[in-house]
Formats: C-alpha cells, structure tokens, sequence
C-alpha cells in the first residue's frame, strides 16, 4: 500500500506524523501515548512532550497497539482515553476539542462523517476491559456499535478524517493544497 514509513513522509513540509501531533498538542490531553513500530518515529517525535511506546509486533494488528496504549495508561488517572491515526494529517485541533467536549464518564464519543463511525474516537474508563479483549485488525468500532445506546456521533468535516494510505493519497491532497495555497 505504501511503500516505506508513512507517518515520516513529508505533507506539506514536514512528516505527515508531525501535524497530527501539532493538532494534538493544543487541546490540552493530560498524557499522550504514541504506539509505533519505528524507531525512527520515536527519534523524530523526542522533542514534544509526550511518551512513545515501542510496539515490537505490529502483526498482531492494531488491537494490541490499543492495549500497549490502555496498558501504559493505566497507572494514569484518566477517565477516558482518545484513539487516533497517526496518517490523519488534516485533523485540526478544533476538531478534537469538539469531540473531548462531549467527553464524560459514560458515553463513547467517535467522530463520524455522513453518519458513518470514524477515528478518532473516545472510550470512559468504563470501556477499557472490552478494550483489551479486541483481537487482530478489529479497533474500537465494533465496541461502540455494540453500545450504539451511548455513542455520540460528533460531525467532523470529511476533508479532516481523510487517512493517507497510499502515496497517491498525499500527492492528490498536497496538490490540492498548492492549489488553493493553504496551509493546515
């Protein structure tokens, strides 16, 4: 699909990684908790304040990123947890403060385009334990349409939920952007 690290790639000037964590940064979240499998992601990201966490077997699919991320947590007190993409380049700090907004102790909030569930989304605590039994490719999504009761779907402009899986996909969006000459 994509031919080498994706989140090093440059969009827009720096590596895609690099403004999912600039919109992150603003909204003010009491730990960050990076999962990767490169060392090099680790290297580049020294510099801000958060926490890496080195994922040695990323064939085990994005489940077991989530628990390295519920378990380094869990010494924190937290009463809920974000995930979110590191190739999601166009999602704005806004965005997130809209979807923590609605944060509370019961509730799963995702963010969703045309009704459709979407990362980032966020699980209370009181998730975690459904959280750490998800096997494989199967993220959190399954969860929250179990629970459909206590979703809350916040709308989030499309454009910003867009991940970048092939090359073609960050060509066709920084051409876009030269275009209109923005920037994010």
């Amino acid at each position: 699909r994509f031919p080498g690290n994706k989140l090093r790639y440059p969009f827009l000037g720096k590596p895609m990684i690099e403004h999912v964590i600039q919109a992150v940064l603003p909204v003010g979240f009491h730990r960050i908790y990076i999962v990767t499998q490169y060392e090099e992601i680790i290297t580049l990201l020294q510099g801000y304040s958060l926490t890496c966490l080195f994922h040695g077997h990323p064939e085990y699919g994005m489940a077991s990123s989530m628990r390295l991320g519920i378990e380094a947590a869990a010494q924190d007190h937290h009463f809920a947890l974000m995930f979110l993409n590191g190739d999601m380049p166009l999602l704005s700090t806004a965005s997130l403060r809209s979807l923590c907004e609605r944060a509370d102790s019961t509730h799963i909030i995702a963010a969703t385009s045309n009704n459709s569930i979407q990362n980032p989304m966020i699980f209370p605590k009181c998730y975690e334990a459904e959280l750490l039994q998800l096997q494989g490719d199967r993220g959190g999504k399954q969860i929250a349409y179990r629970h459909e009761n206590a979703l809350i779907k916040v709308e989030i402009p499309k454009w910003e939920l867009q991940d970048f899986d092939t090359l073609e996909d960050i060509k066709r969006w920084q051409q876009r952007y030269e275009k209109a000459d923005g920037s994010k």
